[in-house]
């Protein structure tokens, strides 16, 4: 560690770019993230495979990693979103049942929700 930094320090007194060196360990929410974008695209019906390879063809060669993380976090947040509410219309389904529906309840019961 302390010969990277003289390192990065001769160079920058030389005028030269600072050296970039590889991580000593390596972060194991890199491991877990990868994996889980594995998992991800192994889930995706096909043709949503396919309008994601659409997607990034369109996008410049530098910018489509940044494109496909920015892709599975969306996907990520739809898939949360809708456990939080498939687990609200259970709440609501349990109370209707058994006879305590609150006034919101039964407004969003009106419109279908």
């Amino acid at each position: 560690m302390l010969a990277q930094e003289a390192e990065a320090e001769a160079a920058r007194a030389e005028g030269r770019p600072e050296p970039t060196f590889a991580p000593l360990l390596r972060p194991r929410a890199a491991d877990d993230a990868a994996a889980a974008a594995a998992a991800e695209e192994e889930t995706l019906p096909a043709a949503q495979q396919k309008s994601w390879r659409e997607r990034l063809e369109k996008v410049a060669e530098a910018e489509r990693p940044a494109e496909e993380e920015a892709m599975r976090a969306e996907l990520r947040v739809k898939r949360e979103m809708a456990k939080q509410l498939d687990a609200l219309e259970s709440e609501r389904k349990a109370r209707r049942d058994q006879g305590g529906q609150t006034l919101g309840d039964r407004v969003s019961s009106w419109f279908g929700r």
